[in-house]
């Protein structure tokens, strides 16, 4: 269930991503948001009914902050809102991002996730300075960010796991593509620096 709920959070910010660079409007993205929001909050409601004990609970909660996320962007897409408040909820979660990533890395043995926790509190901060900072060069540089980290922190993940590659997968490919990503974030940002963006409202996009 959460393998699947990753998937489809890879798909979301491919999506929003192709918002962020001017490829398709925020209210077309709006349905996407709202359904893997409400899916992101259901699996782990559901996860925290059938837990066993704290470390059970303990992976289940940080899967809300997932949902709330795009919840909450794709109702200020759909209703043309504006997305401060979302975007310093952002910033919060960019914070809590590092305590998970300790907490995958020294409690649960998981230095994959560890890494992929950093990886997304970037992306977080990035929408953080989207949303409360608003200057094209932010929304290239997140557009690319969603679009690279939907691939590799997200369907990647998801469908190596469904194939059961990902548990016996080291730690080091995951550093190593880290260091690949963000050289091809640089590189997607620069080539969509001349690219014409479609006009649109300062919405909540990531």
């Amino acid at each position: 269930m959460e393998t699947a709920g990753l998937l489809l959070v890879g798909a979301v910010l491919f999506v929003n991503g192709m918002v962020l660079l001017g490829h398709a409007q925020p209210r077309n993205a709006a349905i996407i948001n709202i359904f893997v929001g409400l899916l992101q909050t259901a699996i782990p409601f559901h996860l925290l009914i059938t837990a066993h004990g704290s470390d059970d609970i303990l992976k289940a909660t940080p899967l809300f902050l997932f949902g709330l996320t795009y919840l909450w962007t794709g109702v200020t897409n759909l209703t043309g809102g504006e997305g401060t408040g979302l975007g310093w909820y952002c910033m919060w979660v960019a914070v809590m991002t590092v305590v998970f990533s300790a907490i995958d890395f020294f409690h649960f043995d998981d230095p994959k996730q560890a890494v992929i926790w950093l990886n997304w509190g970037v992306l977080w901060w990035l929408f953080w300075r989207v949303l409360t900072r608003p200057r094209p060069e932010h929304d290239r540089v997140a557009g690319a960010a969603a679009i690279v980290m939907s691939l590799w922190t997200c369907s990647l993940p998801a469908v190596l796991t469904m194939i059961g590659w990902w548990k016996d997968t080291p730690a080091w490919p995951v550093i190593v593509a880290t260091v690949l990503a963000a050289a091809a974030i640089k590189w997607l940002s620069r080539q969509t620096v001349h690219a014409p963006e479609q006009p649109r409202q300062r919405q909540t996009v990531l």
